[in-house]
């Protein structure tokens, strides 16, 4: 028998070793008791205050009201972008990662001004030589 403490009262309670991950709540009441209770948070991302089940709220490590929030929240922690350096005219732009292998010139005028021969770009960027 392995000792766990009730997830709703607090109160020490004992399950046979095969439940010592799952038993969270001593008695049928407290679980019941804790499915039904309510928490209230902000938001992490615009700080509106939204109430959910205490069961939902303990499933995740971040909080947010809505699927936009979580959206918005992800695209912020997340770099997104690399810095690369033209061919043309050596200035450093940034470029989304899944573009960064495709891209080689930081702007039109320079992928105009430059005549880039793809062949000569792919010399450079991946070291092929062009017969």
């Amino acid at each position: 028998m392995v000792k766990k403490i009730c997830l709703y009262c607090g109160s020490s309670f004992e399950v046979p070793n095969k439940r010592k991950d799952t038993a969270k709540y001593c008695c049928k009441s407290c679980y019941d008791k804790a499915q039904s209770k309510q928490v209230t948070y902000a938001c992490e991302w615009c700080g509106k205050l939204v109430t959910r089940k205490l069961s939902l709220y303990q499933k995740n490590k971040h909080h947010f009201c809505s699927i936009k929030c979580v959206g918005l929240w992800n695209s912020e922690r997340t770099n997104t972008h690399v810095t690369k350096k033209c061919i043309i005219c050596g200035k450093e732009y940034s470029v989304k990662r899944n573009e960064a292998e495709k891209s080689v010139t930081c702007s039109i005028e320079c992928q105009g001004n430059g005549k880039v021969n793809i062949e000569w770009v792919k010399t450079l960027v991946i070291g092929v030589a062009v017969a």
